[in-house]
């Protein structure tokens, strides 16, 4: 019988897929055959995430909403003005609706060649296919690469089948996604006796995500995580090494968006969230937490998402819990 570590810890000192401390408690004539096996598993599921993210970058049919229409006059303001602003929103001189990074790389990517498309969805793709390759090769056990596979790549499947905009304009899913591969790297290098270079990357991801919407701002607070335990269990000379290398990959997306929108802008923004969340309270978005379960419940019935996933997720979306609640009381 195999007998796995639930814990995310460092498998080795070689960069394996699958270690032979996977497979401790293995038969001995067993514990080569159970590693194959375990990193043909684990290469088949990152196959199939790059795959699924390249046939939806390259073939998946895009809606058409309001915000899908309305978010694309900045991106045309910059491509064909060279100066982006947001003019249907009577909004003549700056972009500060959404904070502008999505939308400029979009308009860069059109610049280069790219048809809307696939301009709005290659960022994404690229970034679903780094957090599969970083989860094949990081230094995580069996389980703990197949939590990570199967946890957030069903989400973006189920959200995909359901929402149009998942694919869209709107930033929410390459925020969700560059957080996602940030902590990734981060714990990544935390396993590899706090590898330098994955903390830097990163942190630079989790910023990253930061600055793709106001509400995404607190994401990169994660790094705080990593100092507090480099402080605990490290020397004072690494911690300064790991310290530098975490703060110098935040700063490298956050000085910049700092000094360049947040700073200049910053009287407008205030000014234009505090409109936006004016006719609301403090469960506000409680509320509007109900209201998008009772959705997601209504319009993910059997027939779209199968009977099995729809069967599982149903006490969840009826109840009304967070599913990030229910998961940190499993884990």
């Amino acid at each position: 019988m195999l007998v796995y570590a639930p814990t995310l810890e460092s498998v080795g000192e070689d960069d394996v897929m699958i270690s032979d401390t996977d497979f401790a408690h293995a038969p001995p004539g067993g514990r080569w055959q159970a590693k194959s096996l375990g990193n043909a598993i684990v290469l088949l599921l990152a196959f199939s995430i790059v795959m699924y993210s390249l046939l939806t970058l390259l073939f998946l049919a895009r809606g058409s909403d309001i915000d899908e229409l309305g978010l694309f006059n900045p991106v045309y303001m910059k491509l064909y003005y060279g100066r982006m602003t947001y003019p249907i929103y009577g909004h003549f001189n700056a972009m500060f609706v959404h904070p502008p990074v999505r939308y400029s790389e979009i308009a860069l990517l059109m610049r280069l060649g790219f048809s809307l498309p696939y301009a709005e969805g290659l960022m994404v793709c690229i970034i679903a296919s780094l957090i599969a390759f970083v989860i094949a090769f990081g230094r995580f056990n069996l389980p703990c690469k197949l939590g990570l596979f199967f946890g957030v790549f069903t989400a973006l499947v189920w959200m995909a089948s359901i929402h149009q905009r998942t694919y869209g304009l709107r930033p929410e899913t390459q925020i969700g996604l560059a957080w996602f591969l940030g902590l990734i790297l981060l714990e990544d290098g935390k396993a590899r006796d706090w590898e330098l270079k994955r903390l830097f990357i990163g942190t630079f991801a989790i910023t990253y995500a930061s600055g793709l919407h106001y509400y995404a701002a607190p994401a990169f607070l994660g790094a705080a995580v990593y100092l507090m335990a480099a402080r605990k269990h490290l020397s004072s000379s690494r911690f300064r090494s790991v310290a530098a290398s975490i703060i110098a990959g935040g700063c490298l997306f956050g000085l910049p968006y700092l000094l360049f929108f947040v700073i200049p802008e910053f009287r407008q923004i205030i000014q234009f969230t505090g409109q936006v969340q004016q006719a609301g309270n403090w469960y506000s978005p409680i509320l509007k937490h109900f209201e998008q379960y009772t959705w997601w419940r209504l319009n993910s019935g059997p027939d779209a998402i199968g009977p099995r996933l729809y069967y599982m997720i149903y006490p969840v979306l009826y109840t009304k819990v967070p599913a990030f609640c229910l998961g940190a009381v499993l884990l």
